[in-house]
């Protein structure tokens, strides 16, 4: 049920290109892109790797994060039981422990030429 709901999404957003300057993502069939926007205005990116069954993300402030898939009722959700990224309904989020550090919505930015691989 839970890879089913991750090929599911990402199958959603790979309609939705992404910014990935510096994020490492490659644009194949393994790897989707997405970028997310907070109201403030901050940036995350994220590179769903379907084949690693990871999440990379690249928080506002420039620290990068690598996550393991796991379980969730509803959504994407990648944690290494301390720090989560959860994408839901076209919004993401990330947490440090109960702490929510980033919400944005996906945006629909290019990717960009060159990006770092």
């Amino acid at each position: 049920m839970m890879r089913l709901l991750v090929v599911v999404l990402l199958l959603m957003i790979v309609s939705i290109p992404a910014h990935s300057a510096g994020l490492v993502c490659q644009q194949g069939a393994d790897q989707v892109p997405a970028a997310y926007q907070s109201a403030d205005g901050r940036k995350l990116q994220a590179c769903f790797d379907l084949k690693q069954q990871r999440v990379t993300v690249r928080l506002p402030g420039g620290a990068q994060v690598q996550l393991p898939v796991a379980v969730s009722g509803s959504g994407a959700r990648y944690s290494d039981g301390t720090r989560t990224f959860w994408e839901h309904q076209g919004t993401g989020r990330y947490f440090e422990g109960e702490t929510l550090l980033f919400e944005g919505a996906v945006t629909d930015q290019p990717p960009a030429k060159g990006a770092v691989h």
